[in-house]
C-alpha cells in the first residue's frame, strides 16, 4: 500500500527545514570563533570541547530515544525537540560565560540529536517504497547547505553585528524551521507501525549485523568531519591563509556535497551496493585530505573531498530501511546516532588535544584524513544490499 504522495513530501521538507537548523547549529562556532574567544578567552582544547559538546548528549541519549521513539508520534517527537533546540540555543546567545555556554550546547545537542532522529524514522517509513536514495540524499544536503552559509557568512556578519548579533539571527531561524514543522508536519497513521511493537531494550540485540558495521563507519566520518570544520580555518591559518579565508576554504568542503549527496543519492537508488557507495568514496576522500598536508592549492582537494564524501551519509541512513522493521527504526537509528556523535565528540577533542601538543594544527589534520579513510574497513563486511532491490524486511530485521 503507497503512502499518500503529498504527506510524503511534507514528511521530506518539514523535517528538512527542522534538520537544516541543526547543521546551523553545528556549524556556527567556528565561524565566530575570533570574536567569542575575544570576549571569553580559551585554548583550542577548551574549543574542542564547546565543540563537542554538541554531541555528547547523542553518546548518552540516542539509544535511549531511538527506542523511545518507536513508542512515540514522530511529529509530537520533532516539535518537542525543536523547542528543546531552540531554547539552547537562546541561553548560548545570552552566554558570556564558559561554562554557561557548555551547557547551552548540551541543551541543542539534546533537541539536535532527536531531530536527528525523528527526520531518519520519518523519511525511512514515508519513502519506504521507493525514492529512499532520493529522500536520504535530500535530506543530507541539509549540513552541506547548513556549513556553507556559517563558512562564508556569519564570520563577515560577526564583524558588523558581533558574535550576539549573529547568534540572535540564527535563533530566528531556528524559531522559523520548528514553527513550520508544528504547522506542515505530516502524522503518522496507524498501519506504519502495525508489523510489531517497537521501543524496547531487547531490540537492539535483535539488530542486523550490518546495522553495526554501518555505524562504525559513520563513527568514523563524523569524527574527521568534525575536527576539520572546528580546526580547518587554523590550519589553513597556519598554511599562510588569513582566517576569513581558512574559514571559507573549510566551507568549500561542503559545497561539492550537495551535488555530491544528489548524485550518490540518484545512483544508490538504481545501481550498486551500498557498501560500495562508502568504501570507495571513504577511501578517496580520505586521500583527499591527505593531499592537504602538501598541496598548494586546497580549493579543488576540498571541493573533491567533498563530493565524495556525501556518498556516505546515504548509504549509512539507507541501510536501517532496508533491513530493519518500522517498529523499529528508532532503535536502528538510535545505534547509528550513538555512533555518529562519539565521533562528533571524540574527533575535535582529540585532534584539539594533538594541536595543543604540538603547538600547530598540520599534524591534526592528517589524523583525522586518516580516520576517514578507516570507514572503509568497517563497511568492508556488510552484505551486499541493493536500493533498487529491497528485500521483504517483514521477513527478516529486527524482532
Amino acid at each position: 500500500m503507497m503512502t499518500n504522495p503529498g504527506r510524503r513530501w511534507s514528511a521530506l521538507w518539514t523535517s528538512y527545514l527542522l534538520f537544516v537548523s541543526t547543521g546551523v547549529l553545528f556549524f556556527h562556532i567556528p565561524p565566530l570563533l575570533t570574536e567569542i574567544r575575544a570576549e571569553v578567552p580559551m585554548d583550542d582544547f577548551a574549543v574542542g570541547w564547546l565543540q563537542g559538546a554538541y554531541a555528547i548528549p547523542a553518546v548518552l541519549f540516542a539509544l535511549i530515544g531511538g527506542i523511545a521513539l518507536d513508542r512515540w508520534d514522530t511529529r509530537r517527537a520533532g516539535i518537542f525537540s525543536g523547542l528543546l533546540m531552540l531554547a539552547g540555543s537562546i541561553m548560548f546567545n545570552l552566554g558570556g560565560d564558559y561554562t554557561l555556554m557548555l551547557a547551552s550546547r548540551f541543551i541543542i545537542g539534546v533537541g539536535s540529536i532527536l531531530i536527528n532522529l525523528v527526520a531518519a524514522k520519518m523519511l525511512s517509513i514515508w519513502f519506504r517504497e521507493k525514492q529512499m536514495g532520493l529522500a536520504m540524499s535530500v535530506l543530507h544536503t541539509a549540513w552541506p547547505i547548513s556549513a556553507i552559509v556559517a563558512y562564508s557568512t556569519f564570520y563577515a556578519a560577526a564583524q558588523v553585528w558581533g558574535w550576539k548579533g549573529t547568534t540572535l539571527a540564527i535563533n530566528i531561524f531556528v524559531a522559523a524551521t520548528v514553527a513550520i514543522f508544528i504547522l506542515w508536519a505530516p502524522r503518522e497513521t496507524d498501519k506504519l507501525n502495525s508489523a510489531a511493537t517497537g521501543g524496547r531494550i531487547r531490540d537492539v540485540v535483535s539488530l542486523p549485523l550490518d546495522v553495526w558495521l554501518a555505524a562504525g563507519a559513520w563513527f568514523c566520518f563524523t569524527a574527521s568531519m568534525a575536527s576539520i570544520f572546528t580546526f580547518g580555518a587554523e590550519f589553513f591559518s597556519a598554511r599562510g591563509w588569513s582566517y576569513g579565508s581558512g574559514s571559507f576554504i573549510t566551507g568549500l568542503l561542503m559545497w561539492a556535497a550537495i551535488p555530491g549527496a544528489l548524485t550518490f543519492g540518484w545512483l544508490i537508488d538504481r545501481m550498486g551496493t551500498i557498501k560500495s557507495y562508502i568504501v570507495g568514496p571513504a577511501l578517496l576522500t580520505g586521500l583527499c585530505l591527505l593531499l592537504l598536508q602538501s598541496s598548494i592549492y586546497p580549493m579543488p582537494l576540498m571541493l573533491l573531498a567533498g563530493f565524495f564524501a556525501n556518498a556516505l551519509p546515504i548509504a549509512v541512513y539507507a541501510v536501517p530501511g532496508l533491513l530493519v522493521r518500522p517498529a523499529h527504526l528508532g532503535v536502528a537509528f538510535g545505534i547509528i546516532l550513538t555512533f555518529s556523535n562519539l565521533g562528533n565528540t571524540v574527533g575535535p577533542v582529540l585532534i584539539g588535544f594533538v594541536n595543543t601538543l604540538r603547538g600547530e594544527p598540520i599534524t591534526g589534520i592528517a589524523i583525522a584524513a586518516i580516520i576517514f579513510a578507516m570507514a572503509a574497513i568497517c563497511a568492508v563486511g556488510m552484505g551486499k544490499h541493493r536500493l533498487e532491490a529491497i528485500p521483504n524486511v517483514q521477513k527478516g530485521g529486527a524482532e
